[in-house]
């Protein structure tokens, strides 16, 4: 849980560099249409069940997943927050004891906003020696780019960090858990389209254009940054946006029209009846392949 909380804010502030200096616009699998933005569609809908992760999975029957508590936590900091903000300006005493953080639960189900976004997780048995492992290969990383940073320059480190950040994100350390999520939903969408997708993620490219980054660049001129602040935000660019091709990404015959699985992102993408998705699932690298399979021939039946 440690590792979780440390990578967490660095996926977070990556992501939200890309999107803030790139408009969010993405090539390939994401190009044109998010489930959050179609209008008129049931966003609760859920296609995956936990009944069908017990099934699987082959769980206990009388277990029982739980919601995810931090969302609810963080609303209470806010409010705590903006408590404390109106007695200092008030200038009254403000004694109320900071909320205290819930535990996750065991068995924890995370919902997203995107339309029957969801993940169960729960521990794998091996979480320990997990963590040490996934702890020690980002101490490696991090070295590795202040070495670079020292011997090469600061142009050439920039761009490493935001290739390491991206590798992460998109093949991340194992997790502590066993995942099982139904992820990247798009509705109304063609075989074409997820296609083009698929030929992006195995063979890379990048994620948004060197116009849209310069355009960004000259926007953040326009309100005043520095040259060496602008500099720095496109090295960054430069390099977080390009994505290396997977080699591990092989077709996958009997899930719906068309099927791609990824050893590397540990993800099965399924296309049919105009609608794709991706079941990401980390469970044992000898049976995630087939496991996530059998969970997207569940999530098919309810389509």
């Amino acid at each position: 849980m440690l590792l979780k909380s440390r990578l967490k804010g660095v996926f977070v502030a990556l992501l939200i560099v890309i999107v803030s200096a790139c408009g969010g616009k993405k090539e390939g699998d994401d190009k044109s249409k998010t489930a959050t933005s179609a209008k008129g569609e049931d966003k609760t809908k859920e296609f995956l069940t936990e009944d069908i992760v017990k099934r699987v999975m082959g769980l206990d029957p009388s277990v029982k997943f739980e919601d995810n508590p931090d969302k609810a936590h963080y609303e209470k900091i806010k409010e705590y927050n903006k408590r404390s903000a109106q007695a200092s300006k008030e200038g009254k005493e403000f004694n109320e004891p900071y909320p205290e953080q819930p535990p996750r639960p065991t068995y924890c189900i995370d919902r997203s906003g995107i339309m029957g976004g969801i993940q169960f997780s729960y521990p794998k048995p091996n979480a320990e020696e997990i963590r040490k492992k996934n702890e020690e290969a980002i101490m490696a990383r991090a070295k590795g780019m202040l070495g670079v940073a020292v011997k090469k320059g600061r142009k050439e480190a920039e761009n490493k960090a935001g290739k390491t950040m991206t590798s992460i994100i998109l093949a991340p350390p194992e997790s502590e858990d066993v995942i099982v999520s139904f992820e990247s939903y798009y509705s109304n969408t063609d075989k074409a389209t997820f296609e083009n997708g698929t030929n992006f993620l195995r063979n890379g490219g990048n994620m948004v254009s060197k116009e849209s980054i310069e355009k960004r660049i000259e926007e953040e001129r326009k309100k005043g940054k520095d040259e060496t602040t602008l500099k720095t935000m496109r090295n960054m660019l430069e390099g977080a946006t390009k994505v290396d091709g997977d080699a591990t990404m092989e077709e996958v015959s009997g899930v719906g029209e068309s099927a791609t699985w990824s050893t590397k992102s540990r993800q099965l993408r399924a296309f049919y009846k105009n609608q794709s998705f991706a079941i990401r699932l980390d469970y044992k690298d000898a049976e995630n392949k087939q496991k996530a399979i059998e969970i997207a021939q569940e999530v098919l039946k309810k389509m």
